[in-house]
């Protein structure tokens, strides 16, 4: 597949939306002001997203941004719950797995708080459903295999949890009550096997499992 760079001009478009973000970041860290700016290049990175990961998507690149859309984000942002998201120790935003990631194509989890791996959904329903409970014991699963990002030692993860941005709500769940750490290592090892049969070969080194005390 065709990179970005061999556009010209979809890459000077994607430059400058990275670059304007950066501005309007060290605006936002300066003053600690939430500004319509500052939420329309969060919305116009979310369009480079797809085209890191799968390479796809380009044709959004520079897509003016709806103010309804920018409306919509500053609401959800009002609503939010500090505590939720104050950190005592870590805090990771769009976390990788490490070796684990590209073992399922590329993956990563929206944020990591202390021991916490949370996704966010923006969904209309207050709803658990079984696709989100698995789609973070996934994610835990990735982090035994590959860790957080570079960190070493790798980090212990205890809770998995969803936010559902549009209630404020942030459903946890004590990973203590769910796996099984005796059967764990084996679950993990058909995991490796299985993503392997669904993306092909990824070097993986062997598994060390952190257990919790």
């Amino acid at each position: 597949m065709a990179s970005l760079q061999d556009n010209p001009a979809l890459y000077a478009k994607g430059k400058k939306v990275i670059l304007q973000a950066k501005e309007r970041e060290k605006a936002f860290l300066e003053t600690g002001q939430i500004i319509d700016e500052l939420i329309e290049s969060a919305l116009s990175l979310a369009y480079l997203d797809p085209i890191y990961r799968a390479n796809r998507g380009h044709e959004y690149i520079g897509t003016p941004i709806d103010e309804k859309d920018i409306e919509d984000v500053r609401k959800l942002i009002s609503i939010v719950i500090p505590d939720h998201f104050t950190a005592k120790r870590l805090c990771m935003i769009n976390p990788t797995f490490g070796i684990a990631s590209r073992m399922v194509g590329g993956a990563d989890a929206d944020i990591v708080i202390d021991d916490n791996i949370i996704d966010i959904k923006t969904s209309q329903k207050l709803e658990l459903q079984l696709s989100y409970f698995h789609q973070v014991i996934g994610y835990y699963i990735l982090h035994q295999i590959g860790g957080l990002g570079e960190l070493q030692p790798k980090p212990e993860i205890k809770r998995v949890g969803i936010y559902f941005s549009r209630y404020a709500h942030l459903h946890t769940l004590d990973l203590e009550g769910i796996i099984n750490e005796d059967t764990f290592p084996d679950f993990v090892e058909w995991f490796k096997e299985r993503a392997k049969k669904e993306y092909g070969e990824a070097p993986v080194k062997k598994v060390i499992l952190v257990r919790r005390p």
